[in-house]
């Protein structure tokens, strides 16, 4: 557009009054092409440094996996507490019934009998097996509350210098903005890169 109007305002004439108002209006579209450039430039810069102040969010989405598997392994041993549990409720109702059967017949049954003593064994070992399981419950609750407190310590810190950073970013654009098109009328020049590298370091 600024060259078709160039080539107009010389068609026109150097000296006419139309030909000078042409020029002008060509002037003015190159500075604003001018500054469409360093406006793209900006921008480009300030993409680049957004993606790299947001890669704290890359290492969080990362850690997830590996965190949500520490649960899964918590779960898994109160499932299996709890099912020892209940096989030992179910084994000593057993005996419950055996005895009271027993009770009533005079000089006991002997079958019956070798059955409670096999299912008192049983307990026993359910009982030590119980025991172990509720000891990993307790230390793979303990473990995981400790890191995920680590986690939310470190996350914050994290996040927290990701958002000064990204803020810093976005307001270094736009003063770079306000700066650029001010300067259109003048042809000063700015400069083209944001750059964030310690968002800490003001």
């Amino acid at each position: 557009t600024s060259k078709f109007e160039e080539e107009e305002g010389n068609r026109d004439g150097k000296y006419s009054e139309s030909g000078e108002h042409i020029r002008e209006i060509s002037a003015h579209l190159k500075s604003t092409g001018t500054q469409c450039v360093r406006m793209s430039r900006l921008v480009r810069s300030a993409t680049e440094n957004t993606a790299a102040q947001l890669s704290h969010i890359h290492d969080y989405l990362g850690l997830m996996p590996a965190a949500l598997t520490a649960l899964r392994e918590r779960d898994q041993a109160t499932l299996t507490y709890q099912t020892l549990c209940n096989e030992m409720t179910n084994k000593q109702q057993q005996v419950a019934k055996l005895e009271a059967k027993s009770a009533g017949k005079l000089g006991g049954d002997k079958g019956k009998t070798r059955k409670v003593h096999e299912l008192q064994l049983d307990i026993e070992a359910l009982e030590k097996a119980k025991k172990a399981a509720h000891e990993e419950c307790e230390r793979i609750a303990e473990r995981n509350k400790e890191e995920v407190a680590r986690f939310v310590v470190e996350k914050k810190a994290d996040m927290a210098t990701m958002l000064l950073g990204f803020a810093k970013v976005q307001a270094a654009l736009w003063q770079r903005t306000a700066d650029v098109w001010k300067a259109a009328a003048g042809e000063e020049e700015q400069d083209e890169e944001i750059t964030t590298e310690n968002p800490l370091a003001d």
